[in-house]
C-alpha cells in the first residue's frame, strides 16, 4: 500500500527490542539534547500556531489540575475523551501513544471527521515526540506550585475521595515509613511525613520526581532517581539535583514543545487563553465552569509556613521544580499580557520579586541592565581546584560585565555508588552573599533567585567544547573571549562538558 500522507519517512521504534547502552545514549541525544539544540535560544513562540487537527495531547502531571481540565473539556460536549492507559516514563509509552494517534489519523468514521468533535487524549505519561507525523497534535500542560502539589498528593492518598482499599493501601505504606502500627493514626499528616526521614524520602520525594516525567522524552527515561529511604534527607535532595544542562533541557522542552502552559491557580484564564488560540476547536470552553480547587497561596516562592516546609522548600529549589514552575507561569503570563487579558494571578506573579544579595529582580521582566553568565558544567576535581575554577569564572564574568550564576560543585558520597559524582549547589556549602560582599571578582546570584523571565527568549548559548579542544592556545582563548564579549543577550549560557583540561580554560583578560 502507498504510505499515508500523515507520516514522514522516520520509522517507528520497535517496542519489543530493548536498547543497548550505546543505543540508549543515542536515544537520549536525539530526543532530549537534539530538541534543546534546535531551540537553544528559547525563541518566544507566536500564538499563531497554524492548522491543528483537533487531537489534544495532554500528559497531565498528577494533582496539577488534570481532572479539572478534563471536566471542563467534557462540559463543552465537543470532545471525544480518550483516557490513555499507557502511563509512566519508558520508551514503550511513546510507542503506544503514537499508535493511538496514528489510528485516529487514519480513522475514516464520521465521528472523527466531524469538525465539531475533537479528541482529548489524556494520561500521566512522559513527553511523546510526534514529529514524524506531518499533522501535529495540540500539546497542553497544566502546572502547579510543587509544594502545593506534593501536599495535595499526600492528602489525596489518605483521604476519603478514593476507594477504601486504595486508601488503606496508601495509609499502610505511609505508616510503615513512619514506623507506626495504626494506618489511621492521627500522626499521619503531611507535616509529620516531611519531618520523618523515611517518609520524606519514600513518599514526598517519590511524588516530586513524578513531575519530571511530563517534561522528559519517553526515550530518555533511563537512570531515574530512586530515593534511598535509609539515607539522610539532604543526601536524597542532592540526589534529585539535576545537572544544569539537564534542567535547561527540561525548560527548553517545556517552553518549545507545549503550545499552552496553564497554572492550576488560574485555570479560568487558561481556558480563555486556549479558546483564543484555537477558537474553532475550543469554542465556548471559556464559558465553562472552572473545576480547579488549588490553594490561592501557591504562586509565591515560599509556598507556606507550616511545619516541614523548610526541607520541602529546599527540595523544591534544589530539584529545579520551583524554577520550572515559575518559568511556566512566566510564559503563561507573558501570553496573557500580549493579548491584554487581565488576570489577578498574573498581576500577583509579575509584581512578586526575589531578593538576592541586596538586589531586587523582577520575575517576568528583568531590567535590561542585569546581564548574567550561567556556567552549565559542574566543576570537577578536589574542592581546592573547584574553588580556583570558581575564581576564574568570576574573573570571566567580571570581564564580561555580567553577574555570575554560581555553578554546581561535584560532591561524591563515599561508598554509595548511586550517589557518586552528585551535583550540589554551591550555596549549600558556602555563603554566596558573603563571597559577593568580600572581594569576589564579580557579582554573584544563586540559581533559584534568577528571574524566570530570562528563559523566555533573551538567552544565548556558547559551546566552548567546539572552541577549546586541546591543545589550547592563546589565540584560541582570545577567539573565545571575543565570542563571549559579542553576546548582547541578557542570559549567556556557557557550555563545556570536556572538563579534562578544565584548569586551562582561563580566558579572562
Amino acid at each position: 500500500q502507498n504510505p499515508t500522507p500523515h507520516l514522514t519517512k522516520n520509522p517507528t521504534p520497535d517496542p519489543t527490542k530493548s536498547p543497548t547502552t550505546n543505543q540508549t545514549s543515542e536515544l537520549m541525544m536525539s530526543s532530549n539534547v537534539a530538541i534543546a539544540a534546535q531551540t537553544i535560544n528559547f525563541p518566544q513562540q507566536s500564538l499563531e500556531k497554524g492548522d491543528k487537527n483537533g487531537w489534544i495531547f495532554y500528559n497531565g502531571i498528577p494533582k496539577s489540575g488534570t481532572s479539572s481540565l478534563r471536566q471542563s473539556v467534557i462540559d463543552t460536549g465537543r470532545f471525544q475523551i480518550k483516557d490513555i492507559t499507557f502511563w509512566g516514563c519508558k520508551s514503550s509509552v511513546a510507542n503506544n501513544w503514537r499508535e493511538v494517534y496514528e489510528e485516529d489519523l487514519l480513522l475514516k468514521n464520521a465521528q472523527f471527521q466531524n469538525q465539531s468533535l475533537s479528541v482529548f487524549a489524556t494520561g500521566h505519561a512522559c513527553w511523546v515526540d510526534f514529529s514524524r507525523f506531518e499533522e501535529q497534535p495540540i500539546s497542553i500542560q497544566t502546572v502547579r506550585n510543587p509544594l502545593s502539589r506534593w501536599r495535595s498528593a499526600f492528602n489525596y492518598g489518605i483521604s476519603g475521595k478514593r476507594p477504601k482499599e486504595k486508601i488503606l493501601r496508601s495509609r499502610k505504606a505511609i505508616a510503615a515509613l513512619m514506623g507506626l502500627d495504626d494506618p489511621y493514626s492521627p500522626e499521619i499528616t503531611f507535616e509529620n511525613c516531611a519531618e520523618n526521614d523515611r517518609c520524606f524520602s519514600g513518599n514526598v520525594l517519590v511524588t516530586a520526581m513524578g513531575e519530571r516525567t511530563a517534561f522528559t522524552p519517553c526515550e530518555a527515561c533511563v537512570n531515574r532517581f530512586i530515593p534511598n529511604i535509609n539515607a539522610e534527607p539532604f543526601t536524597n535532595i542532592f540526589g534529585i539535583t539535576p545537572r544544569r544542562n539537564e534542567l535547561l533541557a527540561t525548560i527548553r522542552l517545556m517552553l518549545t514543545q507545549y503550545d499552552a502552559l496553564i497554572p492550576l491557580d488560574d485555570m479560568k484564564s487558561g481556558l480563555k487563553l486556549i479558546q483564543h488560540m484555537w477558537p474553532t476547536i475550543f469554542t465556548n470552553i471559556s464559558s465553562m465552569e472552572s473545576h480547579a480547587r488549588a490553594s490561592k497561596k501557591s504562586n509565591g516562592k515560599d509556598g507556606g509556613e507550616d511545619r516541614g516546609t523548610s526541607i520541602v522548600q529546599f527540595a523544591a529549589e534544589r530539584g529545579g521544580f520551583l524554577l520550572t514552575y515559575q518559568v511556566a507561569c512566566a510564559k503563561f503570563c507573558l501570553e496573557m499580557n500580549r493579548l491584554m487579558f487581565e488576570s489577578d494571578f498574573c498581576k500577583d506573579f509579575i509584581d512578586s520579586s526575589g531578593v538576592a544579595d541586596g538586589q531586587t529582580s523582577a520575575v517576568v521582566s528583568p531590567t535590561a541592565n542585569n546581564m548574567y553568565l550561567l556556567w552549565t558544567s559542574s566543576m570537577k576535581g578536589g574542592l581546592h581546584n573547584q574553588l580556583m575554577i570558581l575564581t576564574q569564572l568570576g574573573e570571566l564574568a567580571s570581564g564580561l560585565n555580567r553577574t555570575l550564576i554560581v555553578p554546581q560543585l561535584l560532591h561524591g558520597f563515599p561508598k554509595k555508588s548511586n550517589y557518586l559524582e552528585t551535583n550540589v549547589e554551591f550555596d549549600d556549602i558556602y555563603d554566596v552573599a558573603y563571597l559577593h560582599q568580600n572581594g569576589f571578582p564579580s557579582n554573584l546570584i544563586s540559581l533559584n533567585m534568577v528571574p524566570p523571565g530570562l528563559f523566555l527568549g533573551n538567552i544565548e548559548t556558547v559551546d566552548l567544547d567546539k572552541n577549546l579542544k586541546p591543545p589550547i592556545t592563546n589565540a584560541m582563548n582570545i577567539k573565545v573571549q571575543k565570542l563571549l564579549e559579542d553576546s548582547k543577550k541578557q542570559l549567556l549560557v556557557v557550555k563545556r562538558d570536556d572538563t579534562e583540561k578544565f584548569s586551562k580554560m582561563k580566558i579572562s583578560r
